[in-house]
């Protein structure tokens, strides 16, 4: 079953192979608000753009850790995102196994 993690986020709560869910668009701009120089990018870490609306609601595989910066998977087709935050996470579901996180990690 997913864990909730709006509101109270612990970057600590994370590990390589956990599969999370991007929160929706709205929903981060309510909580977050714009950024100061647009009102089509959400006030996070790592600032989360209007061109990454399209990964709101998508489930993705954390991959790599390096501070509060995730990179993050595609289950199915591999695709790398860089630079997201906990506060774009929705839910927490069941890792991966080691086998299953199979890629080329040279593109990281």
């Amino acid at each position: 079953m997913a864990e909730r993690l709006r509101k109270k986020y612990n970057p600590s709560s994370f590990k390589i192979g956990d599969i999370v869910t991007i929160r929706k668009w709205d929903d981060m701009m309510d909580e977050f608000g714009g950024t100061d120089d647009s009102l089509y990018d959400i006030q996070v870490p790592f600032i989360f753009t209007s061109n990454m609306k399209k990964y709101c609601g998508c489930r993705l595989v954390v991959v790599r850790i390096v501070g509060k910066a995730y990179t993050l998977v595609h289950p199915d087709d591999r695709r790398i995102f860089k630079n997201f935050s906990v506060e774009m996470f929705e839910h927490k579901h069941p890792s991966l196994s080691k086998p299953q996180l199979e890629f080329n990690e040279e593109l990281l």
